[in-house]
């Protein structure tokens, strides 16, 4: 009866082991087991094609040293003692998102959960470890995207408000004021809308060769005298020509 016992014992382990084997053989997410010193005992195939190394090279190895960025290597030396001397992890059982580090030296952010393996004796602890990269790209973009809208929406809305305001430019009250009071008045209201420094009126002259101003708000009034513009030439020149609006990021080219 005991020798069957045992058997039977034998066989139920060598089955338990046999399925840890698989899981940790098949997973995609990376698993890693450290004993209380932080060494590695268990380095799956999904962490060897995660972190660049193979489980031979691990093995043995302290953790921190191989796959945690030396800026927070400080922060899990800590941890570790502080569960050691107190029994208390605040990071066991949950998921949380690191940064952790390839064999290149390379970062990456992770999604990490930690679990202390119940067995007597000294602690061990599991980390099962998912890249998360992809999804941080698609968060990342999904926020561009997000934010572009709402740019695109806030200059859609400006633009039709000075639509609407640039409307309000030939109302009736316009209609009974003289030639000169008119142009001055639209050329004030076009400068309130627009929000510019500088408007000017440029009329073509009856050669058909050269614009001059009519009227003039701004800078552009002290020399609106001596202004004469080359039809096709210049900013007011190639719109005259063009009928069309231009826009200059740089005035000196």
């Amino acid at each position: 009866g005991q020798f069957m016992e045992k058997k039977r014992v034998e066989e139920a382990m060598r089955a338990s082991e046999a399925r840890k084997a698989a899981i940790l053989q098949t997973t995609l997410d990376a698993i890693i087991t450290i004993d209380s010193e932080g060494r590695m005992i268990e380095f799956n195939p999904a962490a060897e094609q995660m972190f660049g190394y193979s489980r031979d090279q691990v093995l043995g190895q302290e953790m921190a040293n191989l796959i945690i960025p030396p800026s927070l290597r400080a922060l899990h030396s800590r941890g570790l003692s502080h569960y050691l001397a107190t029994g208390e992890g605040p990071l066991l059982g949950k998921r949380i998102e690191v940064v952790a580090m390839r064999s290149d030296g390379s970062e990456f952010p992770v999604e990490l959960a930690i679990t202390r393996i119940p067995l007597d004796g000294p602690p061990m602890f599991t980390g099962y470890i998912r890249d998360i990269t992809a999804r941080r790209r698609i968060e990342e973009e999904r926020a561009q995207l997000l934010q572009r809208e709402k740019q695109i929406r806030a200059e859609a809305e400006a633009a039709n408000k000075r639509l609407e305001a640039l409307l309000t430019i030939t109302d009736t009250a316009l209609t009974y004021l003289a030639l000169d009071d008119l142009l001055r008045e639209l050329l004030t209201r076009v400068r309130d809308i627009m929000n510019v420094d500088n408007t000017a009126i440029l009329l073509l002259g009856e050669d058909g060769r050269y614009l001059t101003v009519r009227a003039a708000l701004g800078l552009e009034e002290e020399i609106a005298p001596q202004v004469c513009v080359p039809f096709g030439h210049g900013f007011a020149g190639t719109i005259a020509a063009n009928a069309q609006p231009l826009i200059v990021d740089d005035p000196s080219t």
